[in-house]
């Protein structure tokens, strides 16, 4: 047999089954940070304003994390996500970080840029055990590797200038049906 088979002749004659449920995005909600924010921590600290609620609709679903952070840095950088799930209490999201060695920080694939203003993205996609109606929170850590300051949504060099940008950071959950 050769030629197109519309959708609905398809459909119509069993040739084309309907798509299943899974895969589906049921649902979508964004954080938007713009203001700014510093750090000097040696150890994992909440980046402000970079949490993102989702209560999934469905049973097994998971959800899609997607981030982009802007970053000035003059050491190095180290971010995670942690995620509590009905007010159970945060745990880092282990996957989403290269393996543990050493001292070595475990961080999210986000670059170690020293003395940069850099667009870092990235994306997961997380199976959290949840029950219907359990709101599921994430949240976003940073620490820095070195000494310095960390900067985010501001450039290493934040004179009042033309010359010089501010930028904004996201996270983006989207429920991702079983």
């Amino acid at each position: 047999m050769s030629g197109i088979i519309g959708d609905n002749t398809g459909r119509g004659t069993g040739l084309i089954k309907a798509a299943g449920g899974g895969g589906k995005v049921l649902q979508v909600v964004q954080t938007v940070k713009t203001d700014t924010d510093t750090t000097t921590s040696s150890s994992y600290a909440d980046i402000s304003g970079l949490s993102r609620t989702i209560t999934p609709t469905a049973a097994s679903s998971k959800i899609l994390i997607c981030c982009s952070f802007a970053v000035a840095n003059d050491g190095g950088l180290a971010i995670q996500c942690q995620r509590d799930v009905a007010s159970g209490g945060y745990s880092t999201i282990t996957g989403w970080s290269g393996d543990a060695a050493g001292s070595r920080h475990r961080s999210i694939p986000m670059g170690n840029y020293a003395y940069r203003y850099e667009s870092f993205n990235s994306q997961y996609l997380d199976s959290p055990s949840y029950s219907l109606a359990n709101v599921i929170t994430y949240k976003f850590q940073w620490t820095q590797m070195g000494s310095g300051t960390l900067k985010l949504n501001l450039a290493d060099n934040d004179a009042d200038s033309s010359y010089h940008a501010r930028g904004c950071s996201t996270i983006t959950l989207m429920e991702i049906g079983a």
